[in-house]
């Protein structure tokens, strides 16, 4: 299924000028908002279903079906509060289409719904768990002080940090970057 993608004037927000600006779905129709020419910012994502919490979080694991296009998302949670939602539905506590915007990847460029900060860096759950191999890798080569400075590779009790940068290098070359 593809992305749904969003947009909206970067003023619609800005006290001090007009009420009204340009947003909707799908593709910019145009460079510039109609009524105040200012630029345009863009997401992706898509419609997900969820039964309404009243909290306002949703998970994407507990979403019932995802959607491109928001007719579309709006339509299906209207059929299922008429059909088998319909007791939560009169509880308060129906079906509600929610957008959930999928950000890309800062390393790879890949876009997921949910990306780890790490570095003020944005990771996809695969570039994540790929470093996290990598620190085991190295963490692996480091020596450990046994007993009376006898040193050997082994269980590391303190861990030193290194950033992406270095695991990248350690990934390349197999050896220790803060050499």
């Amino acid at each position: 299924m593809r992305l749904a993608r969003r947009y909206w004037c970067v003023h619609r927000d800005a006290t001090g000028l007009r009420s009204q600006h340009d947003s909707g779905n799908g593709p910019v129709p145009r460079k510039k908002c109609r009524y105040c020419g200012g630029s345009f910012a863009t997401e992706f994502g898509r419609w997900h279903l969820f039964v309404h919490r009243g909290d306002g979080r949703y998970w994407h694991a507990d979403s019932l079906a995802a959607y491109s296009r928001q007719q579309d998302a709006e339509d299906e949670a209207g059929r299922l509060n008429r059909t088998t939602h319909l007791a939560s539905y009169n509880d308060g506590h129906g079906v509600v289409a929610r957008w959930m915007e999928y950000q890309p990847c800062d390393r790879c460029g890949a876009l997921a719904v949910h990306l780890t900060a790490w570095e003020h860096r944005r990771l996809c759950p695969a570039c994540r768990d790929r470093y996290f191999a990598i620190i085991d890798r190295w963490h692996g080569t480091l020596p450990v002080t046994v007993g009376r400075g006898v040193q050997t590779p082994g269980f590391v009790t303190e861990m030193p940090r290194l950033t992406l940068g270095q695991l990248d290098e350690f990934d390349r070359t197999g050896e220790d970057p803060r050499s």
